[in-house]
């Protein structure tokens, strides 16, 4: 058995691919097609956010089969947070320029100790992972601007 995430055009999203919210669990069958192909057949069509299986579900699928979609549904689990943690990666620094401007407007952070906590451990993931912070450039350090 394999699992199939279907993909489809999303026109008000600028016509872009995006992957659908099944997953459709694709039995191979020992039969074969004129061509000599092993035959398919979809037996099930599941949400891929689900956490686990619907009890129709456990009915239709075999216990090895049970097996392969917890395999599958953890490693499809673990792909969509990485790939959420590089886009969140990606738009860090906006977000902390966004963030300081906020700050230096006067609005007050909701929860500065986790805001502290969040930044030392990002600060320390940078320089564990080889990220170091670059050296200052020379000069004199900018100035702020005093309210007159």
């Amino acid at each position: 058995m394999y699992f199939k995430v279907p993909t489809y055009r999303n026109k008000t999203a600028g016509n872009v691919l995006q992957e659908g919210n099944v997953v459709r669990c694709v039995r191979v069958l020992d039969e074969r097609t004129a061509s000599g192909q092993r035959r398919q057949a979809v037996v099930l069509t599941l949400n891929r956010w689900a956490n686990g299986l619907p009890a129709h579900a456990l009915e239709i699928l075999t216990p090895e089969e049970q097996e392969q979609w917890a395999a599958w549904k953890a490693e499809h689990d673990q792909a969509h947070q990485l790939k959420e943690a590089e886009q969140a990666l990606r738009g860090i620094a906006r977000s902390l320029a966004l963030a300081t401007l906020a700050l230096n407007a006067g609005i007050k952070a909701a929860n500065a100790n986790a805001l502290w906590t969040s930044v030392d451990t990002f600060t320390s993931a940078l320089n564990q992972t080889g990220q170091p912070q670059p050296k200052r450039s020379r000069g004199r350090p900018a100035h702020k601007k005093d309210s007159e």
